[in-house]
């Protein structure tokens, strides 16, 4: 994901997830200048942050890339990523990898007016090609949940309602803090 700092001197940003599989839980930078370190949990969220490796000034953009590796031994995961826009965004893009031999062909895109309302404002069905599916938004609307689901197709082949998702774990484009 591509930052934008707001003010000067961000050298960090911190992020919040919550995994709703059992299992174990790696995170690591994409990008080898830039370091995360888990910050422990707060509520029902873990948080955990990415040291840059340099102070930006106001208006430096640069690249964050976090890699999760998820394991979920009892199959009780909730398969989705969102974002929910708490500054000002021009651009979010949620991008979905899996190894093609998982068999994921399916993804629903969905916007709700916030992270924890069961009612949707757009929903959408996606094809997985290949193992990626792709979903950009311009000018995300502010506090408004953006999501993507997919369906694990050894599962039940319907998606899930809203009701049953738990709670997302998060990737993000906002403000860097120090």
């Amino acid at each position: 994901m591509r930052i934008h700092a707001l003010r000067d001197n961000v050298d960090s940003i911190v992020d919040k997830y919550n995994w709703t599989g059992n299992g174990s839980i790696k995170l690591s930078s994409m990008v080898p200048e830039h370091k995360i370190i888990e910050l422990g949990t707060r509520n029902i969220w873990q948080l955990y942050q990415i040291n840059l490796g340099r102070s930006l000034r106001k208006g430096t953009a640069i690249e964050v890339a976090v890699r999760w590796d998820l394991e979920d031994i009892s199959h009780v995961a909730r398969p989705f990523i969102s974002q929910t826009i708490e500054t000002a965004t021009g651009s979010l893009k949620l991008r979905l990898e899996v190894p093609e031999d998982f068999g994921v062909t399916r993804a629903q895109k969905t916007i709700l007016p916030t992270i924890d309302s069961l009612a949707s404002i757009y929903d959408e069905p996606l094809d997985v090609r290949n193992g990626v599916v792709e979903w950009t938004v311009t000018k995300p609307k502010l506090l408004h949940c953006y999501q993507l689901a997919w369906f694990d197709p050894g599962a039940d082949a319907t998606p899930p309602n809203r009701a049953d998702l738990a709670l997302p774990m998060q990737k993000n484009d906002k403000e860097g803090s120090k």
